[in-house]
């Protein structure tokens, strides 16, 4: 479902269904909580692509959207690095 905001249709800004999971996160996609009329904040990107909270981005906002869409989700990442370990042999 794509937002109506002030500017019509908005194609890259997607409510969130609260009993469905979360679309891919892409660097230009934005969410919006899907109670309150707002975006998700970066740290609430993230924590949809498994970034931990302490993990820190150090970049403007619309930067971090970006990266953290742009990234490989870190427990993917892990669980592909655990394969490429096992099929090593290491």
């Amino acid at each position: 479902v794509y937002f109506r905001g002030a500017k019509g249709v908005l194609k890259n800004y997607i409510r969130l269904h609260p009993l469905r999971p979360a679309p891919t996160v892409m660097g230009k996609s934005r969410f919006i909580h899907p109670f309150r009329n707002r975006l998700l904040t970066p740290r609430e990107h993230a924590r949809l692509m498994s970034f931990p909270d302490s993990f820190v981005f150090g970049e403007a906002p619309g930067i971090t959207y970006d990266l953290i869409g742009e990234a490989v989700p870190p427990l993917l990442a892990e669980k592909i690095a655990r394969e490429i370990r096992r099929k090593l042999g290491l």
